[in-house]
């Protein structure tokens, strides 16, 4: 095993892995505030197709007021999703990013050792928080800190239709030459076969959805 030196040279913790050494911030300081609301409303402003206008609206500020490495990691995330959100929010790419959010992502990039760009560090590493903040941290426990779409709220019709499109694109996308082939006649082993993939994301479904939607 690796000595607690060694791991710490790559980031790696004893217990947590690759895990920040404590839960990820879920706040900037108060001077960042901009950031926040416009990576707190993105699913909406994703929606309106005027995301670029919008971004681009943004004040400029710098990295100056970010003390912790935590901090910068959380203004990496927040930043990555505007970037992203600002390249590709609407019909057409866009070719180049506003100073607003270029400059202080190009800034935090440097500082954290990583290119400017939305990295598995930033959407799944330290993107999350417990649920019950005394809880473990273990699948039933967590959820996303920051999303690009609306969280998942379906009602019970609106899971049962899921479920539906999501067999049909197994269908459809998995197994082309399977479409339109399945009946009420097709042997119990080829459906299974067919329907197993589909059958896991519909339980997944299941368990993200609120408990009252169920």
């Amino acid at each position: 095993m690796l000595s607690p030196n060694k791991l710490k040279k790559f980031d790696v913790h004893p217990e947590r892995g690759f895990l920040p050494t404590t839960d990820p911030p879920q706040t900037l300081p108060s001077g960042y505030a901009a950031w926040e609301q416009a990576a707190s409303e993105l699913p909406k402003l994703l929606i309106t197709g005027r995301v670029q206008s919008i971004l681009k609206g943004l004040p400029f500020l710098d990295a100056s007021m970010l003390k912790e490495k935590a901090d910068y990691e959380r203004g990496m995330l927040l930043l990555s999703y505007l970037g992203h959100a600002y390249v590709w929010g609407e019909t057409k790419p866009a070719d180049h990013l506003p100073p607003c959010i270029a400059a202080p992502w190009y800034e935090v990039s440097c500082y954290l050792g990583r290119p400017p760009i939305l990295s598995y560090a930033s959407y799944a590493l330290w993107n999350w928080k417990r649920i019950d903040a005394d809880g473990p941290i273990a699948l039933g426990n967590i959820a996303l800190l920051q999303n690009f779409l609306p969280r998942f709220r379906a009602m019970k019709g609106d899971i049962d239709t899921m479920i539906e499109s999501v067999k049909r694109l197994t269908l459809t996308r998995l197994k082309p030459s399977w479409k339109g082939q399945v009946s009420t006649t097709t042997p119990l082993a080829e459906k299974g076969a067919i329907f197993s993939y589909s059958t896991h994301i519909t339980q997944l479904l299941l368990q993200s959805a609120p408990s009252n939607s169920r």
